[in-house]
């Protein structure tokens, strides 16, 4: 069992919220403020749901398609370790289409909240976190976590304007590497080792 910060830092880490900006501030580039505050708030939303449907409903799942935690943690510790090695080697986590001019603040925020906040390694983390911390530690570390992801996809241009994106991307190099190491100590939680 692992303390709420610790959790909260893995969330945090697997949210990636500095890979999100980068995407956010690029696809929102033709918005306006408030439009930019809108996508931001749709696409913390459109992560949360999913977030919540794991965090409450995801152990069922797996018990009812006969899955267990233990081959669990070792495909998504295979996930983990996949993203990470893409967020270390500075790939993309999913392919942007750039061909339309306008974009839409629902498509935007979809593209935001899920894959790039809630996908695959967000929703394995919360199931096997669920089993192992319980649910209440879980339900706080992963959506404070999610609230701060929020906060920053409403400053990423500011945040982006003070530090540069050379330093956004050497941070989400850092992270990648603790995700790895993540990755790593699910597979090796998985096989029992």
């Amino acid at each position: 069992m692992v303390s709420f910060l610790e959790l909260f830092v893995l969330f945090l880490v697997i949210f990636d919220p500095l890979v999100s900006t980068g995407t956010f501030v690029i696809l929102t580039r033709d918005f306006t403020k408030d439009e930019r505050r809108k996508t931001a708030l749709m696409a913390a939303a459109t992560a949360l749901v999913p977030l919540l449907l794991f965090v409450f409903f995801g152990n069922s799942v797996l018990s009812a398609l006969k899955i267990h935690l233990s081959d669990f943690q070792i495909g998504g510790g295979v996930i983990l370790g996949l993203l990470g090695i893409k967020m270390v080697t500075g790939q993309p986590i999913i392919e942007q289409k750039h061909g339309k001019k306008q974009r839409s603040t629902k498509a935007v925020a979809t593209i935001i909240g899920t894959p790039l906040l809630t996908g695959p390694a967000i929703i394995t983390t919360t199931i096997i976190s669920v089993a192992q911390n319980g649910l209440a530690t879980t339900l706080a570390a992963s959506v404070s976590a999610l609230a701060l992801c929020f906060i920053i996809l409403l400053y990423s241009r500011k945040l982006v304007d003070v530090i540069g994106v050379t330093i956004l991307e050497i941070a989400s190099s850092i992270f990648g590497l603790v995700t790895l190491s993540w990755g790593v100590q699910f597979i090796r939680a998985g096989l029992g080792i």
